[in-house]
């Protein structure tokens, strides 16, 4: 098993958007999760899972949330096979901005 701490984009001093992909012990299973965290507006997070196969990756899985509040989170078990290259693409969107960014992990 392996734990991803957070990453985060700080996205045009307007919200943050965290993801990590995590080990949970008391399940055995794997948690995707996405948070964007900013001012109380209507805002959308999704984090979506893909793992390399050769030169290309191949989605797993994905997650969404939406709702107007401070923070936004979105969360999911998952599968992920070890020893594999993953990626993680999170996106923040409000009603007149948006960013993603993309995280990778070795398992």
């Amino acid at each position: 098993p392996f734990l991803f701490v957070f990453c985060y984009l700080h996205y045009q001093d307007k919200y943050k958007i965290y993801t990590f992909l995590k080990y949970e012990e008391s399940t055995g299973r794997y948690i995707l999760y996405g948070r964007a965290t900013g001012i109380v507006e209507n805002k959308t997070v999704t984090a979506k899972l893909y793992r390399q196969r050769g030169d290309s990756w191949t989605f797993i899985d994905s997650v969404t949330n939406t709702d107007t509040a401070e923070t936004v989170k979105a969360q999911k078990y998952v599968t992920v096979v070890e020893n594999n290259r993953y990626r993680v693409d999170v996106t923040g969107t409000t009603y007149n901005s948006n960013g993603t960014v993309s995280f990778y992990y070795n398992s």
